[in-house]
């Protein structure tokens, strides 16, 4: 039963877990299939694209402008030789801060290791209004699609805090990602899966990949290609496979996968039998999984659309420029 303490609500184990699933449950999509999403030759009416872009993907044109200005403001800075700071960037509609730190790094390791040590509190916080972001450079090399992806993720964040005026994360939000960093391998993998399931990061993990791959302009066969060449592909992978992977744990019936079971059900992630948690997990998944692909298609099919608009602009500017060098 739920039970307020200290002036806070708080919900028992299996009304967690059914939050989740009814959350998942009210957002089912079938499973993409050929037929889903046609080649990018198929002509779309103008009334189904404006329905994409105004209604269906929910990408805010706020995000889009917040998340440039703030990118614009950390090359301003890494340029100017500043490596760390605080700064504020204001819009029409945002008021948001952002703590970034740049490093260089030799090997991958040193990078890990620096992560774990030092710098484990990236992302959005609703209580600081912050937006925290680690910029690093790997021998010598530095991954700007990588880094859009990443501030265009948390600015997604940032905006459905700002528009529900409460944080979108709880305790079991913080003992999964907290779990992801666990000495169990299965431990580690399980809360990945969960922290692919929450709605807020699949929708922040779509969003980034469509700012991106805007950013790159390649042409993509289908939605499979769209996924494999951008970040969407690690909550993808993760939860089409999240079945298989935990069968593969729960037929090698080892020690990790024993503790972690009852590591779910002793920090308060699900009230059933240890045997249980498993098959909990993949139902969750199921629904994410589903949620996700919903979501990919929509941001395909705007991102197809969008494109051929840039590239027919793109070709008209080109014929106009070689009608003023020939006429004048």
């Amino acid at each position: 039963m739920s039970r307020i303490i200290n002036n806070t609500l708080i919900m028992s184990q299996e009304e967690t877990y059914n939050e989740i699933t009814k959350f998942l449950s009210e957002n089912y999509a079938p499973c993409v299939d050929k037929d889903f999403i046609k080649s990018e030759n198929k002509k779309m009416l103008d009334e189904q694209i404006d329905n994409i872009i105004n209604e269906e993907l929910g990408i805010a044109n706020e995000v889009v402008k917040l998340a440039n200005l703030i990118e614009k403001k950390v090359y301003e800075n890494l340029n100017n030789g500043i490596t760390e700071k605080v700064f504020n960037v204001k819009t029409d509609l945002s008021d948001v801060n952002v703590d970034f730190v740049f490093r260089e790094f030799e090997t991958q390791e040193e990078l890990v290791s620096w992560f774990k040590e030092t710098r484990r509190y990236d992302g959005y916080s609703y209580q600081e209004n912050t937006i925290y972001l680690s910029i690093c450079m790997l021998d010598g090399k530095l991954d700007k699609i990588d880094l859009n992806d990443t501030i265009m993720h948390e600015c997604n964040h940032y905006w459905e805090c700002k528009k529900s005026g409460k944080t979108a994360y709880n305790y079991v939000y913080d003992i999964i990602t907290n779990g992801i960093s666990n000495w169990n391998p299965c431990i580690r993998t399980l809360c990945k899966i969960l922290y692919y399931c929450d709605e807020h990061e699949i929708n922040s993990f779509v969003n980034g990949t469509y700012s991106t791959a805007m950013k790159k302009k390649k042409h993509y066969n289908s939605y499979k290609q769209f996924i494999a060449d951008n970040s969407v592909n690690k909550p993808y992978l993760l939860l089409r496979n999240a079945e298989k992977t935990i069968k593969e744990f729960e037929q090698k019936n080892n020690t990790y996968y024993f503790l972690a079971e009852f590591w779910f059900i002793n920090n308060g992630i699900f009230d059933c039998e240890t045997n249980e948690v498993g098959d909990k997990i993949i139902l969750v998944a199921k629904y994410a999984y589903n949620y996700l692909i919903k979501r990919i298609g929509k941001a395909f099919a705007l991102y197809t659309a969008k494109l051929k608009e840039y590239e027919e602009k793109t070709q008209e500017a080109k014929i106009k420029m070689m009608l003023q060098k020939k006429f004048g």
